[in-house]
This record gives C-alpha cells, sequence and structure tokens, in this order.
C-alpha cells in the first residue's frame, strides 16, 4: 500500500470511528472545507448540531487514463480535479477547460 493510500485509509478510519462514537441520540453533520451552497435556515439544527470534519477529503487517488477514470476524495477542488486529469489526455464529465471558460 502506498503512502497516499495509507493516509486514505486512515482519514476514512478516523470518520468511521467518530461516527460510531457519536452518541445516536444527538444530530451529526459534516464539516467540510468548503462553503454551503445552501441558504442558512431559521432554526435549522445543522447550527447547533456536532461536527464531523471531512475538509482533509481533499486528495486525488488514482487516475487510470487507460480506462478514463479518476478515483479522488470528496472535497477535492474542481480546478484542482480538472488540471491533474488534463495531463492524462482527460476532462471531467461536464466540465469546461480553464482557457475555454474564459472565451
Amino acid at each position: 500500500m502506498d503512502e497516499l493510500e495509507q493516509r486514505h485509509r486512515s482519514k476514512v478510519a478516523r470518520i468511521a470511528r467518530q461516527l460510531r462514537e457519536h452518541p445516536r441520540d444527538r444530530p451529526v453533520s459534516l464539516r467540510k472545507g468548503s462553503v454551503s451552497h445552501q441558504v442558512p435556515k431559521a432554526n435549522d439544527l445543522r447550527h447547533r448540531d456536532d461536527k464531523i470534519d471531512v475538509g482533509d477529503l481533499t486528495s486525488i487517488l488514482e487516475i487510470d487514463p487507460v480506462n478514463r477514470i479518476c478515483v479522488a476524495e470528496s472535497g477535492v477542488m474542481f480546478y484542482d480535479l480538472v488540471a491533474a486529469t488534463l495531463r492524462h489526455g482527460l476532462v471531467p464529465m461536464g466540465s469546461t477547460t480553464p482557457a475555454s471558460s474564459t472565451r
């Protein structure tokens, strides 16, 4: 197992442990490294619940140009994903390249 995979497994194990140990009668939500795409709602329990931090899930784990597959953690920035896949001649589905988005 390489270092990147080992770090990924360690992150997943930490998150799984936190979820297992969290009291079942208390609400929980995820704390990400990115901004929320929702307008805050009054009395939303997510503002007062316990948080499980997943903000460090930002790695690209594998790019397989032959099978045209990229495996990435949930917090990878789209710009970084595009830059990494372009180096292998791939573009994420539904995306525009940085150069074409300014034309």
